[in-house]
């Protein structure tokens, strides 16, 4: 079975057993990111893990993306094909993970990883038996912030209290019929989710973060939150059909309320606390004001003493005898 530029059978022969180290499958998904696929590719080909296979899938990008890619063709392997979306491409990848690879791990072609950023989920899997090992995240691009997630609970992953991107480290076996499904939006969080309800096991990488760029005008960032909620609930509602001890719809944009009004209130005292501090300031330059013009006031006080004498038959005796003391000295 041929998928664009590489075969499953060429992927069956690649790194089968390295010092006996799990394959993990990393698969760099790509639709219309010349200017940052490279870096993503540059990011994988320079992990420290050893048994990595990388997989570029250009989803059928308009842009220069493939030209970039083709500069890593005895690097990675390539599938190049017509536009899919991510879902379909995302399945794809699992279809290829379940070749012979016991993880797989996502890389979105404008974010990157950290060199040891796989060596390090892999130990955590290993060493915990987790089927799920998510990050952190690092935001880049229009901000930066760093961004740290609690211990897993499925009520906090429905919630959007944690998240846990296709970036996470998934066990193949873990898999199992799932897939991402979600076309519109969120199609991670319903995947894991659905792994979530399965029982499948979560750990946090305290330590370990995504580089994950945050720009204008991304699926991501032009969306308005408030209006994908109708897609959140549709989302929850399905799972609510299957688990509904589980899962209330309801839940998220409780939550999601809750923490907005929480938002605004401390954003309230914030503004608040400004307006005290400029009042203080205020106060304090009225102070300085009153003091500026008295000082003005003694000055000119103090000008019109001085003219006052300038002009005095006293001065004027006094600067006529002091000229002629000098005459005199000099004589």
């Amino acid at each position: 079975m041929k998928l664009g530029c590489v075969s499953l059978e060429r992927l069956k022969m690649t790194h089968v057993n390295n010092n006996g180290l799990p394959k993990v499958l990393l698969t760099i998904t790509c639709y219309n990111y010349e200017q940052f696929v490279g870096e993503a590719i540059e990011s994988a080909l320079n992990q420290t893990y050893k048994n990595l296979d990388v997989v570029v899938i250009n989803d059928g990008s308009t842009d220069g993306s493939l030209d970039v890619i083709r500069n890593y063709r005895d690097k990675v392997k390539i599938i190049n094909r017509k536009n899919k979306g991510i879902v379909f491409t995302r399945n794809e990848a699992i279809s290829l993970a379940v070749v012979n690879s016991q993880y797989l791990c996502f890389l979105d072609a404008d974010d990157y990883f950290d060199s040891n950023y796989i060596s390090d989920m892999v130990q955590i899997a290993e060493r915990t038996n987790a089927d799920v090992v998510y990050p952190n995240w690092h935001i880049f691009g229009d901000k930066d912030e760093k961004i740290k997630f609690s211990d897993f609970d499925v009520q906090k992953l429905i919630k959007h209290e944690i998240h846990c991107t296709a970036e996470s480290l998934i066990r193949v076996k873990a898999i199992g019929q799932n897939r991402f499904e979600n076309e519109v939006v969120a199609e991670d969080w319903d995947f894991f989710l659905g792994l979530a309800f399965k029982g499948k096991k979560f750990v946090l990488a305290k330590k370990c973060f995504i580089n994950y760029r945050v720009r204008q005008n991304t699926r991501g960032s032009s969306r308005d939150y408030w209006d994908d909620m109708r897609y959140f609930y549709q989302i929850l509602q399905k799972w609510h059909k299957k688990y509904p001890e589980r899962v209330d719809p309801i839940d998220l944009p409780l939550a999601i309320g809750r923490r907005r009004d929480e938002f605004i209130t401390e954003q309230g005292k914030i503004i608040d606390n400004l307006q005290d501090k400029l009042k203080a300031s205020g106060d304090k330059i009225e102070a300085l004001n009153k003091e500026i013009s008295l000082q003005r006031k003694s000055i000119l006080e103090l000008n019109t003493a001085i003219s006052d004498i300038q002009q005095s038959k006293a001065y004027r005796f006094a600067t006529k005898l002091a000229a002629i003391k000098n005459r005199l000295k000099a004589n």
